[in-house]
């Protein structure tokens, strides 16, 4: 007894079903591709503005912040005090050392 033929496709007339489906005898089972409908001049618009909206709210909004919250604080240095303990000076006080002889 032969072998089955393989099964056939069914073929439909309507726009959707050719879409999706390979034709007869393809050897590429890969949808056909449509290409999208043109798009409107206010649908363009629209795109423009909500792009622009974006990298507007970045720009004004987010790069300000990032830039405050990644500053590196810098505290102002007591340089007079740092002299000062540099030099032995303390508080305007000297300290002096005093050496006693043990006397035993």
């Amino acid at each position: 007894m032969p072998a089955d033929p393989a099964p056939k496709a069914e073929v439909r007339d309507d726009a959707v079903a050719m879409d999706r489906e390979a034709p007869v005898g393809a050897t590429n089972a890969a949808p056909l591709r449509r290409e999208p409908p043109p798009e409107k001049p206010e649908q363009t618009r629209m795109r423009n503005l909500v792009m622009l909206s974006f990298w507007a709210i970045i720009i004004l909004l987010g790069l300000p912040v990032w830039w405050k919250t990644t500053a590196i604080y810098r505290a102002s240095l007591p340089l007079d005090e740092m002299m000062d303990w540099a030099e032995g000076r303390v508080l305007g006080s000297t300290f002096k050392m005093i050496y006693v002889a043990n006397s035993i």
